[in-house]
């Protein structure tokens, strides 16, 4: 839904700044999230062939502004040309992207900016779903104690 609600005066990219703005997330949150620098030109490419539209909305198919479920469906159809025994879809997605990030999360604070990234008002939420407690982790953390 984030994606589809995207317009083109969110989607943020000069010579110095790259990020989207969320204006109603999960619960009418507004967030910015810096775009990956790898993220820039294909988002340029797009908008040289994005089809002429009346509609503000940043990403249009060809029967006009996408919709939630023709993402769902579209991300599905993809994952199956990949040769993806199970269904793929949007929320997937996010979800493997954040645990990478999460990954790389060594302090408190990298903790909590994912928590900005995820849109999660509860931190709790964030660790449920994506920090690991795992005994290698907490063994490593003892361990680096001087």
């Amino acid at each position: 839904s984030e994606l589809c609600d995207l317009t083109l005066d969110d989607v943020i990219i000069t010579d110095r700044k790259q990020y989207i703005q969320v204006r109603n997330g999960k619960g009418d949150k507004f967030r910015e999230i810096k775009l990956h620098p790898n993220a820039r030109q294909p988002l340029l490419d797009y908008l040289k062939v994005r089809p002429l539209s009346d509609s503000n909305k940043f990403f249009i198919g060809n029967r006009g502004t996408l919709t939630p479920s023709g993402v769902y469906k579209m991300i599905n159809r993809y994952g199956k040309r990949a040769g993806i025994v199970q269904s793929v879809y949007p929320h997937m997605l996010r979800h493997q992207c954040l645990t990478e990030i999460a990954k790389k999360c060594d302090t408190l604070d990298d903790a909590i900016n994912l928590s900005a990234i995820v849109g999660h008002s509860n931190f709790e939420t964030t660790s449920q779903y994506y920090l690991s407690n795992s005994r290698e982790k907490m063994d490593s953390l003892i361990d680096s104690l001087e």
